[in-house]
């Protein structure tokens, strides 16, 4: 299990809601099956859809790639 995961499933584990964006619909399912809350793909607009939400962690595994994105 990678760093992601098993940070994923600590924070499932203690309640916290956890939303994962991906490309890779694999690590989607993985993401769902550790008990992730929102699942979504790079390739859709999931800026919309989380634009009310609050983070209070944000684990990132690729860089900067996304920062621009994340307000």
């Amino acid at each position: 299990m990678n760093k992601c995961y098993f940070s994923l499933y600590h924070l499932v584990c203690i309640g916290a809601k956890v939303s994962v964006i991906s490309r890779d619909e694999e690590k989607l399912r993985k993401a769902g099956d550790l008990g992730a809350d929102y699942l979504l793909k790079t390739d859709r607009d999931w800026t919309a859809k989380m634009k009310d939400e609050k983070f209070d962690i944000i684990l990132d595994s690729i860089g900067p790639a996304l920062f621009p994105k994340i307000h």
